[in-house]
């Protein structure tokens, strides 16, 4: 919940509350929810009824116990936020816990954290809210965001495990401001063009090379792309099978695009391939920031 983590993309994977919603394909068989059947009281409930339980406080030091050793080894750690839940998740009594994180972001400049979402449409209200709440800081910091000015050690992401969700999610991906905007398409369950949306989308901006307003009122400056990508097949008993082909086309459009890929995995055994990607598509890369 708050360790080294074997998320191979990451550092630390970090959970400041646990519990969450299934609301995509790619929430069928979430590991998250069957990891908190075990101890509901620690890891959270799943569901719109379900109760999302808050980490205690000793639980919160570790992420500046995290940026010490960063600061002293002078390498920047990343840390997952909310592998067991979603951060721009509706509801009302996250509203404080979400202002602490923002405000725990901006106390610990060596960590980049890395926040990903089903729910990119959630971005401006959820930030919103923030400014309204007690945290003066976390409500400064709220409003630099919406005002385009994003934590400079953010990363925002979204989850397009298929087409529908990639055409949905991406363009709204590429209207927060961050300084790393990244795709995680896993588990994939079917083959995706992530280029179509985010290029028309730069095109249209791109006529505002000038700095000025694109069409939602934020400068065009900060419309420029995805820059990393996350790929990998679904684990677990009941993972469903990802084509090799799905894997590779995604892996030629961001090396056509100049993304970083990070290829994390194959999720089923396949004859003559010992359950793993080919070595030519085993990219391991990260965004250069």
């Amino acid at each position: 919940m708050g360790t080294i983590t074997e998320i191979a993309w990451t550092d630390h994977s970090w959970n400041c509350w646990r519990g969450c919603s299934k609301i995509s394909q790619g929430c069928d068989f979430c590991y998250a929810e069957q990891m908190s059947t075990r101890n509901p009281a620690v890891l959270g409930e799943w569901g719109p009824d379900g109760t999302r339980v808050v980490a205690a406080e000793s639980y919160w030091k570790l992420p500046h116990k995290w940026n010490r050793a960063a600061e002293a080894e002078g390498r920047r750690h990343r840390v997952f936020c909310l592998s067991l839940g979603d951060w721009l998740e509706d509801r009302p009594e996250l509203i404080p816990v979400r202002a602490r994180l923002l405000t725990t972001i901006a106390e610990t400049p060596w960590l980049d954290w890395q926040l990903l979402t089903k729910r990119p449409e959630g971005w401006e209200d959820r930030i919103h809210e923030i400014t309204y709440t007690e945290d003066k800081t976390a409500a400064d910091l709220a409003w630099d965001w919406l005002l385009g000015t994003p934590p400079p050690n953010v990363w925002v992401g979204a989850s397009t495990e298929n087409q529908e969700m990639a055409d949905l999610r991406i363009p709204l991906l590429l209207q927060i401001p961050a300084a790393v905007r990244f795709v995680s398409a896993e588990p994939l369950l079917g083959p995706v063009t992530i280029l179509r949306e985010w290029r028309g989308l730069g095109h249209r901006f791109a006529e505002q090379a000038d700095g000025g307003p694109c069409c939602c009122g934020r400068p065009s400056a900060y419309h420029t792309g995805i820059d990393w990508l996350i790929v990998g097949g679904e684990s677990g008993p009941n993972r469903r099978p990802v084509e090799i082909d799905w894997i590779a086309s995604l892996v030629r459009q961001c090396s056509n695009a100049g993304i970083a890929a990070f290829v994390k995995q194959d999720g089923h055994a396949r004859p003559g391939q010992q359950g793993r990607i080919p070595d030519e598509l085993w990219i391991k890369e990260f965004p250069r920031v």
